[in-house]
């Protein structure tokens, strides 16, 4: 059995910020303003939510984990490459641009540390040091 201590609560806390960040900005298009970014979509917010559920699903299962990951980490580099590649006007603001550069960019380290436990899993506590 194998399970991501570290890296499954990052990669849950970035899928949650992903959904929030999806959610407020459809909510202020609701309310007349601009999107936190150059969409905003509850079809993203519930894929979010379902590669969340299926992280948790396979948190035991190292392959089908990774693979997941993989695809949350894929997503995350292309919404920063788009950051620094896009037209900037589509966001309203940089703050708003780089928050989800920042956001991102956790997803991506949320990846690179379920990658460093899938190779090198714990069996165990460590020995005690003599």
């Amino acid at each position: 059995m194998h399970h991501f201590p570290r890296s499954l609560p990052l990669l849950l806390g970035y899928a949650a910020l992903v959904m929030a960040w999806q959610i407020v900005g459809i909510a202020r298009i609701a309310a007349g303003g601009r999107a936190l970014g150059p969409s905003a979509s509850l079809v993203t917010a519930a894929i979010a939510l379902a590669v969340a559920g299926l992280l948790w699903w396979t948190r035991n299962r190292r392959v089908p984990f990774l693979g997941l990951a993989a695809l949350a980490g894929a997503a995350a580099l292309q919404a920063i490459s788009n950051a620094f590649r896009a037209d900037p006007s589509l966001w309203p603001s940089d703050l708003a641009r780089y928050l989800g550069v920042a956001i991102n960019g956790l997803g991506v380290c949320a990846v690179l540390v379920a990658v460093v436990e899938g190779l090198f899993p714990r069996s165990g506590p460590a020995p005690p040091a003599e």
